[in-house]
């Protein structure tokens, strides 16, 4: 099987005009009431068979924003 190679960049989406606007209270604000898909996800992974919630982002927001751990359990993927 081969791999892939891929980068992991860091620290640049603060340097653009939407890193800096998106804050936590911007994205509640703009998208808190409307229904996210919210994938579990498998071993830290996300696959095409995770099991999938319709949830309102600010439901999940508060989790993430707050640092539960339970939220990393899980991906929003609009």
């Amino acid at each position: 099987m081969s791999r892939v190679p891929f980068t992991i960049l860091t620290g640049w989406l603060g340097k653009t005009g939407a890193g800096r606007k998106w804050s936590p209270d911007y994205l509640v604000r703009s998208v808190g009431p409307r229904k996210v898909v919210l994938t579990r996800l498998r071993d830290g992974r996300l696959r095409s068979d995770n099991d999938r919630y319709r949830v309102r982002f600010a439901e999940y927001a508060a989790a993430a924003f707050a640092g539960d751990a339970g939220a990393r359990e899980f991906c929003v993927q609009q």
